[in-house]
């Protein structure tokens, strides 16, 4: 027997000192409770603790929309929804990530917003209010998982299910619109890195949710297109890039949004920068895969996703898009040829 044993799951941690419990943590709710050998010590209240760290900025508002979610949630709810829904001046927007910024910016919205980058409201529920002012979560992680299910089971596609939490909002568009300074800070950054601007395309390999482009498909397709006398591109975290001698730096999305108007053809798995970026008017090749970082019973297939996330159901859009699901290795030797002659057509 172990003389000392960590115990923890969604909502308990226990520690065991000779098989009895000396300290447990229950979380109920919006509640931490704490116990030491058995008795109530502590409290804590989740939603007062957020409160507390973010009082100065919200103390002239009474209703504030947190924006708990990656780009592409974040561009549908501003480019379609934010115009119906955020209409007071005591109306505030907590953006959790710089690139939501970049987002209200690009698209105009005259909303009044604040960074909190600490916030994680994921156990948090959708609606709720504290010291008199309601909060709004765009989106929890409940959100997101009943969402998959239903789209495993076939039931929904996402951007109806935004109408269906936004019901009774009137659909309102933005459209992205990129301030000059924008275009000066990415004339200096492509001259550095020597990128050919007047022929070249994005290559996009990596996302949150969908599997990332796998890497002998990135070498094959950059070979094609440099042996075609293009310049590539590389939007990535890594250095792959350099290893296939791409070119590649760090772009804010407002950068990346203007780069991508200049590009030739932006190739790219799913992933919510698809969303912003074909917007551009640039021919974009969506690659569908499925799910990583999923349980067994979670699992999203490349077809469902497809299914679930086309962006070609997107009202009113004019997108120049192509839309492949991979499957496995045998696709990707299919898409590598239609992709590079689709290209070299737009060149022609």
């Amino acid at each position: 027997m172990r003389f000392l044993q960590k115990i923890k799951n969604a909502d308990v941690k226990r520690i065991k000192l000779f098989g009895i419990t000396i300290y447990k943590r229950v979380r109920k709710d919006l509640f931490f409770y704490y116990y030491l050998m058995g008795i109530k010590c502590f409290k804590r209240d989740l939603k007062l603790e957020f409160y507390n760290k973010i009082k100065k900025y919200v103390k002239n508002y009474n209703k504030i929309y947190v924006l708990n979610s990656n780009i592409g949630e974040v561009y549908l709810f501003f480019k379609y929804f934010a115009n119906s829904i955020i209409t007071s001046d005591k109306s505030l927007v907590i953006a959790t990530k710089k690139s939501h910024i970049d987002v209200i910016n690009s698209l105009k919205s005259k909303c009044k917003y604040i960074l909190f980058e600490k916030a994680d409201l994921n156990l948090f529920p959708d609606v709720f209010s504290v010291k008199g002012k309601k909060f709004y979560v765009f989106f929890t992680h409940k959100y997101y998982v009943e969402l998959e299910k239903d789209i495993r089971e076939g039931h929904e596609h996402y951007f109806e299910r935004m109408q269906e939490i936004f019901s009774g909002n009137q659909i309102s568009i933005n459209k992205v619109n990129i301030n000059e300074d924008i275009e000066l800070s990415l004339s200096k950054k492509i001259t550095e890195i020597n990128l050919n601007s007047n022929n070249f395309v994005i290559i996009i390999p990596e996302s949150n949710s969908c599997s990332d482009l796998d890497e002998a498909f990135v070498k094959q397709i950059t070979y094609e297109l440099k042996k075609k006398g293009y310049d590539v591109f590389f939007n990535t975290k890594t250095g792959f890039s350099e290893s296939i001698g791409c070119k590649s730096c760090f772009l804010n999305l407002q950068e990346l949004f203007k780069l991508s108007e200049m590009a030739k053809a932006v190739i790219g798995v799913r992933c919510g920068l698809m969303e912003y970026i074909a917007e551009s008017g640039t021919p974009a090749y969506v690659i569908y895969k499925s799910f990583k970082n999923r349980l067994p019973e979670e699992f999203m297939s490349a077809q469902k996703a497809y299914e679930g996330f086309s962006l070609a159901k997107l009202p009113e859009n004019n997108y120049k898009m192509k839309e492949y699901i991979v499957k496995d290795l045998d696709d990707y030797e299919i898409i590598t040829g239609n992709i590079t002659e689709d290209i070299c057509k737009i060149q022609n």
